[in-house]
């Protein structure tokens, strides 16, 4: 492949982890290329064209979506349009590109930084799609572009995260804003509109709903049913037939004991099978929940939590199938991030296995978190910029690829050496807008090969994460992700608007006038780490001597 051939890379999802992968493969490509351009070596690398695929014309922050559903007010802050994403080198985001002449000390250093970004704009480009990816090959794509049009993408490198198909309504489609603004509504006015909630399923997804329909509702009749013997579960940490014979931990004790004062009915040991609806004695038609022990629990509405699985209907109809788990749908990969039997396919995130490997290997990194997923996209995006050197560099020794048990070091160059191990396995369960629980947490195998909780301190209603949790870590997630929410200096209410008379508008497209410069007050000093100012994981994981920032010509 000569120098002005284009390497295609296609992110499928605008997850998280999608674009995590996307915006560090922008910077670590921008690394690699500057280094060689001043060192005057004479390699190869082509220009990059890099491809997001998702139905959604945005971002949601996920994390946020249980207490959306109850407070109109969050979920307009938490859909960031696709003008908002910040793509760079993409004609969506425009802002992106600028080089600011106040972010440099000298007007020498200003006028090299513009030099710089110009030759850039020649070589790199990141478009969108909004479509639905049908069917995953090898090496291309099968795209609906919901137009009626299919799209063949050809590909050198594809990064497949779409993530899990939940239930209604925590799966909103969100094809615009406008669009996630109604189905929120719709959910909200569900909610209230009925007197008994039942929640199915005790994940901290679950725990969660649970307790914001409790806060936001407190007349409301809320009941909790959970298959497993304790809550929050933790089978997502550990192999599932094992998952029964674990101890309670103290964070389930303490969740437990929060959501019984909150007034929460929590039924441990009893799955909830379907709704059904039978007359009462006066005819009137009621609707129930039935559960496996035949139990019927009052329900004007159900929000399953439980039932999710892996989006991989587009691998079944390909030769990518052998690389779905028969047992739990996953897609299964190397310790590189490769879909397993094709390397030029990579995933993560909870559409594959990448935390049943990791807990294997007893390597404490929860994918729960956000810094979890940002040191997991990390290794992916690292990995597709080597492959992209040693294809078009044969003379070069090769670059090794990243694998997961290289993952502490990895935690260590995003995070920082004194907060890696503090941030990236702490789980934090959120008990409504007052409350809330955390842990850092781990894995270890006992005498018997049986994989067992590593449990550090819990603490409770910390009000440094309470503060990051009023807006249910949307400010932090725009920061590492250079993402425009809303305005940093926005209000929160004091109470979230109530059915009829909120003045969100449920159509509004225009919550908040962004500030492309995020600005986190009252926040860890964590918060200074952003994907956009670049790590440099390449020199640092194999000697490859590259800048610290996106340009050498940057003073600091």
């Amino acid at each position: 492949m000569s120098d002005s051939e284009v390497i295609t890379v296609a992110v499928v999802g605008a997850s998280f982890a999608g674009l995590a992968v996307l915006k560090s493969i922008i910077r670590q490509y921008k690394q690699v290329f500057l280094h060689w351009q001043k060192t005057g070596e004479p390699y190869k690398l082509g220009r990059i064209q890099v491809y997001l695929i998702d139905p959604k014309r945005g971002f949601i922050n996920t994390f946020a979506i249980p207490r959306a559903i109850t407070n109109v007010e969050i979920a307009a802050l938490t859909y960031a349009s696709l003008d908002d994403l910040n793509l760079p080198y993409s004609v969506y985001s425009t802002e992106a590109n600028n080089v600011k002449r106040e972010d440099y000390d000298t007007e020498d250093a200003y006028n090299e930084a513009v030099k710089i970004d110009q030759l850039l704009q020649d070589r790199i480009e990141v478009r969108f799609i909004q479509g639905t990816v049908l069917e995953v090959y090898e090496h291309h794509l099968l795209i609906d572009d919901m137009e009626g049009d299919e799209i063949d993408l050809p590909f050198n490198y594809c990064v497949y995260v779409p993530g899990k198909k939940r239930l209604w309504p925590l799966n909103p489609e969100g094809f615009t804003k406008s669009s996630f603004m109604e189905e929120i509504y719709q959910a909200f006015t569900c909610i209230a509109n009925s007197q008994y909630v039942t929640i199915a399923g005790g994940g901290i997804i679950g725990c969660q709903v649970a307790t914001e329909v409790k806060a936001r509702f407190s007349d409301k009749s809320v009941t909790l049913l959970h298959s497993g013997h304790a809550i929050p579960s933790l089978s997502n940490r550990f192999n599932k037939e094992d998952d029964g014979d674990l101890p309670t931990t103290e964070l389930q004790v303490q969740a437990l004991q929060k959501l019984k004062e909150m007034g929460i009915d929590v039924r441990l040991n009893s799955r909830a099978l379907r709704e059904v609806e039978i007359p009462d004695d006066k005819g009137r038609i009621r609707r129930y929940v039935l559960t496996k022990e035949q139990s019927h629990v009052r329900s004007d509405i159900t929000l399953w939590c439980c039932k999710n699985e892996p989006i991989t209907y587009p691998l079944l109809s390909t030769s990518l199938k052998e690389a779905v788990s028969p047992t739990d749908g996953s897609v299964l990969l190397n310790e590189c991030c490769q879909v397993e039997g094709f390397p030029s396919v990579y995933s993560l995130g909870d559409v594959s296995n990448l935390q049943t490997m990791m807990n294997e290997k007893q390597l404490d990194l929860s994918l729960e978190t956000i810094f979890g997923l940002v040191i997991s996209s990390e290794i992916v995006s690292t990995n597709i910029i080597k492959s992209i050197v040693n294809a078009q560099n044969p003379s070069l020794d090769k670059k090794k690829l990243v694998r997961i048990e290289e993952v502490a070091a990895v935690a260590e160059r995003v995070l920082g050496k004194d907060l890696c191990s503090a941030q990236h396995n702490e789980v934090v369960l959120s008990l409504g807008p007052e409350h809330c629980i955390s842990q850092s947490v781990g894995v270890y195998k006992d005498e018997t090969g049986h994989l067992r909780l590593k449990e550090g301190a819990v603490a409770t209603d910390k009000p440094d994460v309470l503060e990051l949790l009023k807006d249910m870590n949307t400010k932090r997630v725009g920061k590492l992700l250079n993402i425009n929410f809303y305005d940093s200096d926005y209000q929160f209410k004091d109470t979230a608007p109530s059915p009829g008379t909120d003045n969100v508008s449920k159509n509004s497209d225009e919550s908040s006038k962004k500030d492309s410069s995020v600005q986190l007050d009252n926040e860890s000093n964590t918060d200074d780490i952003n994907l956009e100012k670049g790590i440099g994981l390449l020199n640092q994981l194999d000697n490859l001597e590259l800048a610290d920032s996106d340009d050498d010509s940057k003073q600091s």
